[in-house]
């Protein structure tokens, strides 16, 4: 049992989608940089590694965009200050969807997605206000203005501790914590003991402290992200000139949008020492890394046969072949498509008069389900010498899957000798040159004229 390799992924996506995940990928370009400029009035698409230009998202201009988040339904939600709209995108096909909402934004400044799947907004010089995330229909203020000092709100982030995060630039210009019914709960960021200015943007990075944007000493600013303690300045000087906000890159490097500098700046994520410039883009402000194109299949974890390693398969059998789904913090197994399934082109069987194809158990005892099937192996393409099997198929919101185990094929006879088949399991042939005692191989004999006989009938 193991996971799916390259090699059969490759293979698994061949036979679900009729074109390769890898060729797919590089054509839609694969993880981007998302970023808003109110000079170009679009989001633009730059590749991680190297700062190439790679076109407009959906190739399409989005006047003045401050604000863009991943739904619920992995659509990217952008802001339009200029229209006081919502539009979207299809991540997937890079095509622009249209308007989402419309006329209730009134100089928005950042956007995120909130536990129920609503947009909240905050609004330049006023409140926070809540979006419904299935309709685009306003839901009014979330937040009031005023609220412990609420005001000019420039950033909002939804956190998986259950609580939102917001940049105000009133009084300490600090970050606040609201919860879920929009109750203010605390100042987040402590004072560093010097004027941070006016913020912008803000980030949590990957181990989970916080950075703020800070364009009035053009810095950008550290914090714990459990404490809230001001651990730093990151980075500052006439490279973020007007710092409005971040991404952190897979390879650990930091890239800062700067205003005032027309451009994005890439930095060291240890030190925060200046790397380069990124990519020029007029006035940048908005920040987002995102994959382009098809979702990459998600890989499972199959057993074929449990407790056999590696699988045996005996070509000729007519029987059912016992394959375990195992289940796992990133698969729930009952939302696997069952209609979906393949294994070497041949579906799950229904089992008796129930016509279930499938049960869910605990197969190994790590407290989440898996699922068991069987499948025909006469319905099977099976090569004489294939070492392993390919599973394929798709969840039930269409995100494909795939995973493999290794096999061994055992013949019905070597050529040197007999072997015996007992329904899907093989007996080792008797070599000639290898002569067991009278009384086994009398038994052995006896064995085989029975099978024979059981397989005539």
């Amino acid at each position: 049992m193991r996971n799916i390799s390259k090699q059969s992924m490759l293979v698994a996506l061949v036979l679900v989608a009729g074109l390769t995940f890898v060729s797919q990928q590089k054509a839609a370009g694969g993880l981007n940089v998302l970023l808003g400029s109110h000079s170009t009035d679009a989001i633009e698409r730059y590749n991680p590694d190297t700062g190439e230009y790679l076109g407009k998202l959906g190739n399409v201009n989005i006047s003045n965009p401050i604000g863009m988040a991943i739904g619920p339904d992995g659509l990217l939600y952008v802001a339009s200050v200029s229209n006081s709209s919502i539009v979207r995108f299809d991540l997937e096909t890079n095509q622009y969807l249209g308007v989402f909402s419309s006329g209730a934004i009134n100089g928005a400044r950042g956007m995120c997605f909130g536990p129920g799947g609503d947009i909240f907004i905050p609004q330049q010089n006023s409140n926070i206000i809540r979006i419904n995330g299935q309709t685009g229909a306003s839901m009014g203020t979330f937040i009031a203005a005023g609220t412990a000092g609420l005001s000019y709100p420039q950033e909002i982030i939804y956190r998986d501790d259950g609580m939102f995060y917001v940049v105000n630039n009133n009084g300490p210009h600090s970050v606040q914590r609201f919860d879920t019914n929009g109750g203010f709960v605390d100042v987040f960021t402590n004072d560093p003991g010097f004027n941070t200015g006016v913020s912008q943007g803000m980030s949590f990075s990957p181990d989970g402290d916080l950075y703020v944007a800070s364009s009035t000493i053009d810095a950008v600013l550290q914090y714990d992200g459990v404490s809230g303690d001001f651990e730093r300045v990151f980075t500052s000087g006439s490279q973020t000139m007007r710092p409005e906000d971040m991404v952190f890159l897979p390879d650990g490097d930091v890239l800062v949008a700067n205003w005032e500098s027309g451009y994005v700046s890439r930095h060291d994520g240890i030190t925060g020492d200046f790397e380069g410039v990124f990519a020029s883009n007029g006035r940048p402000n908005i920040l987002m890394l995102a994959s382009i194109g098809p979702k990459p299949a998600l890989d499972v974890m199959i057993d074929i046969r449990p407790g056999s390693e590696p699988s045996p398969i005996n070509l000729k059998s007519k029987g059912s072949l016992p394959v375990t789904i195992y289940g796992s913090d990133e698969v729930d197994v009952s939302q696997i498509d069952l209609s979906s399934l393949l294994l070497q082109g041949a579906s799950p069987q229904e089992r008796g008069k129930s016509g279930n194809v499938a049960s869910i158990v605990d197969q190994n005892g790590d407290l989440i389900l898996d699922l068991n099937l069987k499948f025909d192996l006469e319905e099977m393409d099976i090569a004489p010498d294939a070492l392993e099997l390919i599973l394929t198929g798709m969840l039930l919101d269409g995100t494909a899957l795939g995973g493999s185990d290794e096999i061994r094929i055992v013949p019905s006879s070597d050529g040197n000798g007999l072997s015996f088949v007992f329904g899907d399991l093989v007996a080792p042939a008797i070599q000639a040159q290898v002569l067991p005692e009278p009384a086994t191989l009398a038994m052995l004999a006896i064995g085989g004229v029975a099978v024979v006989r059981r397989r005539r009938r």
